[in-house]
């Protein structure tokens, strides 16, 4: 794992009838010559949770998987399924839910251990890492660690190279993250998944 600590995050959120989300990384290194822009149009109906955790865009279009947080009425997590994962697809109206395979192969979660106020996870689809949605003093957030550093998850940005539906050639994957002193930082993982 290379850690790029020049990168920059910007994301905005305009309202004007419908939402766009502005995803922009640049790599000050001189690795890429121009900024990486990602940009989805949602629907005006839609409005992005308060309970986002975070959300995975991708290379390939600018449809987004969302990451919301499963309360109780009670205000503790659902036992059965603490996170609610869902598309934002650019071309459909509102959200629509993981299909059975993206679920099993692609996007789902393997939970490790569940409490009333905190869930350890990995990804279906990479196991290696595992994260941890904890209950804080600002409200629920993801962790991970990285280098033997523990991190606050922001989002992570997938790229994706040909392959096919069944197996996506995968070289990196970037997680945007956040410092113990609020810094915004990208960590790029060489996953070299199927190519």
């Amino acid at each position: 794992m290379k850690r790029h600590s020049k990168y920059h995050l910007w994301m905005l959120l305009v309202v004007k009838g419908s939402f766009v989300i502005i995803l922009s990384l640049i790599l000050n290194s001189g690795l890429i010559g121009s900024p990486l822009i990602i940009e989805i149009e949602l629907d005006s109906t839609y409005k992005p949770k308060e309970q986002n955790l975070f959300f995975i865009a991708r290379s390939k279009d600018d449809n987004r998987i969302f990451y919301d947080l499963a309360l109780q009425s009670n205000g503790k997590l659902t036992l059965s399924e603490p996170i609610d994962i869902y598309w934002l697809k650019c071309s459909k109206e509102g959200k629509s839910p993981l299909t059975f395979i993206q679920k099993k192969f692609a996007y789902g979660l393997t939970y490790t251990s569940i409490s009333d106020n905190q869930a350890s996870f990995k990804f279906v689809s990479h196991d290696k890492m595992e994260f941890v949605l904890k209950n804080t003093q600002y409200g629920y957030k993801v962790f991970t660690e990285l280098d033997k550093q523990k991190i606050e998850v922001e989002n992570i940005y997938v790229v994706i190279k040909g392959g096919t539906f069944w197996l996506p050639k995968v070289p990196e994957v970037h997680i945007i993250y956040r410092t113990k002193d609020g810094q915004l930082n990208t960590y790029k993982l060489l996953v070299n998944k199927d190519g």
